[in-house]
């Protein structure tokens, strides 16, 4: 065996450590995330938020262990709010009125609506927390080369493989 484990009933995770924040799933399109979003009412799945960024609208959850799942879409990048050539990533309220009304978007009178995750579906990103950011920053850019994409403040860093000018989402 190179790895066994063993379940502790009752553990609780410890805050301010490092560690997965969450995983999460890009789905190709709104209509997608609308008809995600209608399966997981119509299971009465526990969701535990709901966000617009600007760049993307997203669903929050947690899997049966507790570890953060967000499912959500990009928006086109010409409508990613810029100010002064940088990205002013935000965190509103979504609109879910709005999601849901494009539940039907692009499926004809009598399709059946698509069950299970389209194709295109990938992980969009992970988001870890560290406890020293100055340490993660020079590891991740320093170190493996990613490009830094944003500073949120002083608590979070947005990094990616791609660059913010490349064609792929980070």
């Amino acid at each position: 065996d190179l790895l066994v484990l063993h379940e502790s009933r009752g553990a609780a995770r410890a805050a301010g450590t490092t560690g997965l924040y969450h995983v999460a799933v890009l789905l190709p399109s709104r209509p997608d995330l609308a008809r995600c979003l209608r399966r997981l009412m119509e299971r009465r799945t526990p969701m535990s938020g709901f966000s617009d960024h600007g760049v993307s609208e997203a669903i929050y959850l947690s899997d049966p262990d507790g570890n953060g799942l967000e499912i959500y879409r990009d928006r086109p990048r010409d409508e990613w709010p810029m100010a002064d050539g940088r990205l002013q990533m935000v965190t509103e309220p979504l609109d879910i009125a709005g999601l849901l009304r494009d539940t039907d978007a692009g499926l004809g009178p009598d399709a059946p609506r698509p069950t299970g995750l389209p194709a295109g579906t990938r992980i969009g990103h992970v988001h870890l927390h560290v406890s020293h950011l100055e340490d993660t920053e020079r590891f991740y850019v320093g170190a493996l080369g990613l490009d830094l994409v944003q500073r949120y403040g002083d608590s979070a860093l947005f990094m990616s493989v791609y660059g913010f000018d490349e064609a792929q989402t980070f």
